[in-house]
């Protein structure tokens, strides 16, 4: 066959970062997206990490895996995907970014923010869960520490995407991870209040920016009539692949478990929303009515 034959055919390939699981059974659909390129776009992958790897400070960086997510976001276009990577790689720097979890105090935050990593979906996808009764934005607001739990909540998204990185090196089968969001308890007192939407807007926009094509599916449970312009205004601010990832349902709690038990085993699905996960100093307050 001719090189011009060759070309002219829309020939998919796939660059393996391991197309195999550690169960054997097929990976979901997303990560055959992700892993998955034309021979264009596996031209212009490499082309793209012959430009950058050698600017890049960490060996995790120079992955294809993490390379494309740069590529993609901007549509394979290769200037602009140099421009966001670098600009992310300076932001990391000025705002010390590798360090942001062992190095700072973060007990000022933990006790009226919480976030919990450590379950995972049916594809051993990793969960990063939100319940916004855990969640008081307003009193950050109020006593003057919005930068604060920006930072806090760039913390969670670094801890979150690391957790991705290292389980997709690992077993090559990992490359986003899963979000829920339970809005049950969502007030506008604290979550909606003018004051509170900014800093909302302002962490939609560090995941972004920062952190792009590492969610699977962005799952927003038990959402209330008044949550829907928050919602409005977040997902103007969304790229094209993250509105694809959003999910939002109702508060039907039984039918929320059916749309779970698809995704995670029922000692994945944290205790709230009819699993049976606990996590370490969570409140056990919750209905019983599954």
């Amino acid at each position: 066959m001719s090189k011009t034959l060759v070309n002219s055919i829309n020939i998919v390939v796939a660059f393996f970062i391991g197309v195999i699981n550690c169960d054997g059974r097929n990976q979901v659909s997303t990560y055959d997206r992700d892993v998955t390129l034309t021979l264009k776009q596996k031209s212009i992958l490499d082309e793209f990490a012959g430009i950058v790897s050698k600017k890049l400070p960490h060996k995790y960086m120079i992955e294809e895996m993490y390379l494309i997510r740069w590529l993609r976001v901007k549509n394979y276009n290769i200037p602009d995907a140099v421009n966001y990577l670098l600009q992310n790689i300076q932001w990391r720097e000025e705002n010390r970014m590798d360090f942001i979890s062992a190095s700072e105090d973060w007990s000022d935050m933990a006790r009226d923010f919480k976030y919990h990593i450590e379950g995972q979906d049916r594809a051993a996808q990793p969960l990063l869960y939100v319940s916004v009764d855990e969640l008081d934005i307003r009193k950050s607001v109020v006593n003057g520490k919005t930068e604060r739990l920006l930072r806090f909540v760039d913390k969670g998204l670094e801890e979150a995407a690391q957790i991705v990185n290292t389980l997709g090196k690992k077993y090559k089968n990992v490359t986003r991870g899963q979000i829920i969001i339970n809005l049950f308890g969502y007030n506008l007192v604290e979550h909606g209040c003018l004051r509170c939407i900014p800093v909302i807007l302002r962490g939609i926009l560090s995941y972004e920016t920062h952190y792009p094509e590492y969610v699977d599916q962005l799952i927003l449970l038990n959402t209330p009539s008044i949550a829907q312009p928050l919602i409005n205004a977040a997902t103007a601010l969304l790229s094209e692949s993250t509105r694809r990832s959003l999910k939002i349902y109702g508060t039907n709690k039984r039918d929320n478990l059916k749309i779970l038990d698809t995704m995670f085993e029922r000692d994945q699905i944290p205790l709230e929303i009819g699993g049976t996960k606990v996590y370490g100093g969570q409140a056990l307050d919750y209905e019983d009515d599954w």
